[in-house]
């Protein structure tokens, strides 16, 4: 049997439900017993078939992401090595400015070779780094884990395709956002190029077990292309 999503109705989703019978002559009794136990099965769990009807509700806007949220994102923040040296109303500020994104489990966050100036924080759910073509899996991303940070930091393309390992929740943070918090904190490159570096030898070493050419950075070199993307003085 599967179970797809067919349409959005103005008051449902709508579902459709394949199913095999042996004899085609008992099609109305099989579609009776599945619509029945469906029935049954929703009253179980208090799910209410909607009606097509109208409801005016009136309300007060909210934000796309409530201070609670901001908060919580913050304080993933401070659990990250790149973010560690920053106060605690720095991370604030980053989290209020990130953006937070679900990606259903399978569904590509990036893809290997593609543009891109940010990074991610895992919030809840995992993701899995692979290795393209051939595949490889060499990492699982864990809530509080981050990647995509040679994009934010150089311009580079993805190095990697990252994959949500079921319903999970990410933190976007731009180049742009980055770079008001390295002039804020002048040491704050300096930190992050020892960590990035360790972690693209580790990402550099995959590739070459998985046959793709790649040559580890001088940590000076990596440096200067951070400053230069990110137009921060020498």
């Amino acid at each position: 049997p599967k179970l797809l999503v067919a349409g959005f109705a103005d008051s449902a989703i709508n579902y459709t439900v394949y199913f095999w019978v042996d004899d085609y002559g008992e099609v109305v009794e099989a579609r009776d017993q599945v619509r029945t136990n469906i029935w049954y099965e929703f009253r179980r769990r208090d799910i209410e078939i909607p009606w097509p009807i109208q409801i005016q509700y009136e309300r007060d806007e909210e934000p796309i992401r409530t201070e609670r949220q901001i908060a919580a994102a913050a304080q993933y923040l401070g659990g990250v090595d790149l973010f560690k040296p920053l106060s605690a109303d720095a991370r604030g500020a980053l989290s209020s400015a990130a953006r937070e994104h679900l990606f259903a489990g399978g569904e590509a966050i990036v893809r290997q070779g593609a543009e891109g100036d940010s990074m991610f924080v895992v919030l809840s759910g995992q993701a899995r780094v692979v290795i393209e073509p051939a595949g490889q899996e060499v990492a699982v991303i864990p809530p509080g884990g981050f990647f995509g940070e040679m994009s934010m930091l150089t311009g580079d393309k993805r190095t990697a395709t990252v994959k949500a390992i079921g319903d999970t929740v990410v933190l976007e943070i731009s180049a742009n956002d980055f770079r008001e918090l390295a002039v804020a904190n002048p040491g704050l490159l300096d930190h992050v190029s020892m960590i990035v570096a360790t972690r693209r030898t580790g990402l550099e070493d995959a590739k070459a077990a998985a046959a793709v050419a790649a040559v580890p950075e001088a940590k000076e070199n990596f440096l200067a292309r951070m400053r230069r993307f990110l137009t921060l003085p020498r």
